[in-house]
């Protein structure tokens, strides 16, 4: 099995920071880069771009696990 390679990973706030973006926990963060050969651009709640960029590779390891189970599955 092709082992999936992420490339240049990136994140940033999806918009300009205000007074009251400031007082929340989590805003949308925009995380870019390139995946099998693919560019993609994702939206996340995060506290900050490392933040995002966290949370998309725990996506990514989730969704690697539910492929591997479902190959499992149709055996």
């Amino acid at each position: 099995m092709k082992k999936r390679i992420d490339l240049a990973l990136m994140a940033y706030v999806a918009r300009p920071n205000t007074p009251e973006s400031d007082l929340e926990e989590e805003v949308t963060h925009i995380v870019e880069g390139e995946r099998d050969g693919f560019k993609f651009k994702a939206h996340i709640q995060a506290r900050d771009p490392a933040d995002a960029i966290d949370k998309y590779h725990k996506l990514i390891d989730k969704e690697r696990k539910n492929v591997i189970s479902n190959i499992r599955l149709a055996r």
